[in-house]
């Protein structure tokens, strides 16, 4: 094998190992680019439903207001988790994409040298032949064509060196490139989700517990007071009359045995004799489980506006 195979071949097994794992290194940024939206998406549900808790809810003030504001600083994580998903997607996955069309340029290079290395082995064993058969006439076409083809893949395997050379130098520089975007995009996203998750350990400390449940019991006293009995019946024996209750007439309507439906007629209270398999029929508070496939990842974003640190 000649030089000229020797580096042609070299090429050929460059390329085929930066298309490999430069392919396997784009999949798994992408994967987490998208799993990243994926979790700026749950955060946005989860700040949606503490917040319908909070509308909802009309004695705990002190928690309402905590977890309100608890929603809002979350939710100033999620807008940066936005930003960090579209610029991994536009400055770390994106200029990795572009390596498929160049390995595939540069292959097409190798095969057209390849090709132009077998049209000159080819004119050299003709000349051969020509030279064993001592016709000169031959001889002398023989090596016109030998030399045709040999200039032309010479020509051929200059440029696929220079060619060679750019793409390695190309490849340093991207990677290079791409991974410290990748590291600079994640460290601003933890440094201004840190800021605010602080943030958020503050409004959920600043939860006054024992106010809230003190404003609870006053409520539950107030409402239980509300439905307290105007007065007792004593028990008067079939055998003795006794004295008339002058509380008591005969147009009374009767007492409610229960005070729960008055207090929270949203409340379905279940009965004793209910069974235990249909205990554990009942659906979870939590919901199901979500899969968390890779397929499907591919959803559209929401409108946001991008935080100011995190411009590309």
């Amino acid at each position: 094998m000649s030089r000229i195979e020797s580096e042609v071949k070299f090429s050929q097994r460059r390329i085929k190992h930066v298309e490999k794992y430069f392919g396997l290194i784009c999949d798994v940024l992408g994967s987490i680019t998208r799993k990243n939206a994926r979790l700026r998406d749950k955060g946005d549900m989860l700040c949606k439903h503490l917040m319908s808790y909070v509308e909802a809810e009309t004695i705990n003030s002190s928690s309402s207001a905590s977890i309100r504001s608890f929603a809002e600083h979350y939710s100033a994580v999620q807008d940066y988790r936005n930003a960090e998903a579209f610029r991994l997607d536009a400055k770390v996955v994106a200029p990795l994409t572009k390596y498929d069309a160049i390995c595939k340029e540069m292959k097409k290079q190798i095969k057209e040298n390849m090709s132009t290395l077998a049209k000159e082995d080819k004119a050299k064993q003709k000349l051969a032949k020509a030279t064993a058969k001592g016709d000169r006439m031959l001889i002398s076409r023989a090596q016109s064509e030998f030399e045709h083809a040999n200039r032309h893949a010479a020509d051929h395997h200059d440029k696929l060196e220079s060619a060679m050379e750019k793409f390695e130098q190309q490849k340093l520089s991207d990677i290079k490139k791409i991974l410290k975007e990748f590291v600079t995009v994640e460290m601003l996203f933890h440094s201004r989700a840190l800021e605010y998750l602080g943030k958020c350990f503050e409004d959920i400390t600043s939860i006054d517990e024992q106010a809230d449940l003190d404003k609870f019991n006053n409520t539950m006293s107030t409402i239980a007071g509300t439905h307290e009995y105007p007065g007792l019946q004593p028990v008067v024996s079939p055998l003795s009359p006794g004295p008339a209750d002058p509380f008591i007439t005969s147009s009374q309507p009767a007492v409610e045995p229960t005070v729960f439906r008055d207090c929270a007629p949203h409340v379905r209270i279940e009965s004793e004799t209910e069974s235990e398999d249909e205990y554990h029929q009942q659906p979870s508070m939590y919901g199901e489980d979500d899969d968390d496939d890779d397929e499907g990842d591919d959803e559209d974003s929401e409108n946001r506006n991008v935080p100011p640190g995190l411009h590309s």
